[in-house]
């Protein structure tokens, strides 16, 4: 949730720049570098668990059947890993004032995202 609402406004920003200070501009930055890494590491464990705990088709595609036995362990190792602490990714907090609301047009479904990641605060 947290890398989406920082891509838009990311994307946003560069077809019409916000009035966002450098240390603004850069906690973002370093932020979505960080979701992006936490992201790849989880995208990779996961495919290791499909291969570790699946069956090759005829293909050779591997997958995991939801009603086979491996597939509850499988389910465990991802809930595990998301209910874990995101390591890497910074406690980070915007207010008001950081992202100048009073001047810049931020979407409110962005804000709401932002809100809902527990960033934003007064």
């Amino acid at each position: 949730l947290l890398k989406k609402q920082l891509s838009r406004i990311a994307e946003i920003d560069a077809k019409s720049p916000f009035d966002l200070s450098g240390s603004v501009r850069f906690k973002i930055a370093k932020t979505l570098r960080k979701c992006e890494a936490v992201e790849a590491d989880f995208e990779k464990v996961r495919g290791e668990l499909i291969r570790s705990k699946g069956v090759p088709d005829d293909k050779g595609n591997v997958n995991i059947d939801p009603k086979s036995a491996a597939f509850p362990e499988f389910v465990a190792a991802i809930d595990e890993i998301l209910a874990g602490e995101a390591e890497g990714v910074p406690d980070i907090t915007f207010t008001e004032t950081d992202l100048k609301l009073d001047k810049n047009s931020i979407p409110i479904d962005v804000l709401n995202g932002l809100i809902a990641a527990d960033v934003m605060k007064e």
